[in-house]
């Protein structure tokens, strides 16, 4: 997919600071990027990964820098987010949308 990209875990993740995940604008990343992570969608995603990594500390006790990615990935899939560059998810999401917006 052209239009997207991944942010990865250690962009919410201070290296040097424990027991802190970031979220929203504090989050590291490019300059050119920054634009478009900053936009609803990105912040409403990101805070989302935020919380479910947070809770996952929390719960475990593994520092947040130290998680296991694919333990992110599948909780933030079991609440229905998004988090691979999926075709096929991508369009439907998108009809859904535009079904919306015509009811």
């Amino acid at each position: 997919m052209q239009d997207t990209y991944d942010i990865p875990l250690r962009c919410l993740v201070p290296a040097h600071i424990d027991g802190l995940v970031l979220s929203g604008r504090s989050i590291s990343g490019e300059s050119q990027a920054s634009g478009s992570y900053r936009t609803q969608g990105g912040i409403m995603g990101i805070g989302q990964a935020s919380g479910v990594v947070a809770a996952i500390a929390a719960l475990t006790g593994v520092q947040p820098r130290a998680m296991n990615v694919k333990k992110v990935q599948d909780k933030l899939v079991s609440f229905g987010a998004s988090v691979w560059r999926d075709e096929e998810r991508k369009a439907r999401e998108e009809a859904h949308a535009k079904e919306c917006v015509q009811a």
